[in-house]
C-alpha cells in the first residue's frame, strides 16, 4: 500500500526508524489542499504539520509503497494515544498526483485548532531534508518555510497563506 508523507515522516531516516525498510518511493502532490502546522507535536514540540481542504492549493510531499504490517505500525503511531489523546485523526485514502499519472495513497488527517503554531526547528528540518530526499528544488522548501513562519496565534487558513499553484 501506499503511505503519503508531508510532514516529518517525508525525512527517510526518521520513517525508517518508525516502520523500517520500504520498497519504493516517488514524489507525489495532493492537489486542493493546503499545508499548515498547529496542535502539538508530543516528541519535539511545536505545532504538527496537517492538511486540509483548500481549493487551488497543493501539498507536496512523497509516497512511500509499505507491507500491510507498516501500515499498521504506522496506524500505532499515528493514531495512537501517545500521539492522539483525544483520538481524532483518522487515516484516509487521497488520490495524489504522481509526475502526472493518478495515485491513490493511504494519509493520516488530523483536525487541529485553526490557530497556527509554529514548528519545531528539528521538526522543520525533517520536512525540508525530506523534500529534497524526494528531488523537491528550493522553490518548494521556501513556499514551506514560509508556511511555517506565520505568526504565531494567527488564525488559519490566512488568505494567500495556501501554497498555490
Amino acid at each position: 500500500m501506499w503511505y503519503f508523507a508531508y510532514g516529518s515522516n517525508l525525512d527517510p531516516e526518521r520513517f525508517r526508524e518508525r516502520v523500517g525498510d520500504f520498497s519504493a518511493r516517488r514524489r507525489a502532490i495532493l492537489h486542493n489542499h493546503a499545508l499548515r502546522f498547529s496542535g502539538e507535536v508530543t516528541s519535539e514540540g511545536g505545532g504538527g504539520a496537517i492538511i486540509e481542504s483548500s481549493p487551488g492549493s497543493r501539498v507536496y510531499g512523497g509516497v512511500y509503497l509499505l507491507e500491510r504490517a507498516q501500515l499498521e505500525k504506522m496506524d500505532e503511531i499515528e493514531l495512537g494515544p501517545d500521539n492522539d489523546p483525544a483520538q481524532r485523526a483518522a487515516r484516509h485514502t487521497v488520490a495524489l498526483d504522481c509526475r502526472g499519472q493518478a495515485l491513490y495513497a493511504e494519509v493520516y488527517v488530523v483536525p487541529a485548532p485553526e490557530v497556527y503554531r509554529a514548528p519545531s526547528p528539528r521538526y522543520l528540518q525533517h520536512i525540508i531534508e525530506g523534500l529534497r530526499w524526494f528531488g523537491y528544488d528550493d522553490s518548494v522548501v521556501e513556499q514551506v518555510q514560509a508556511v511555517a513562519a506565520r505568526e504565531p496565534g494567527q488564525r488559519q487558513p490566512v488568505p494567500g497563506g495556501a501554497i498555490p499553484e
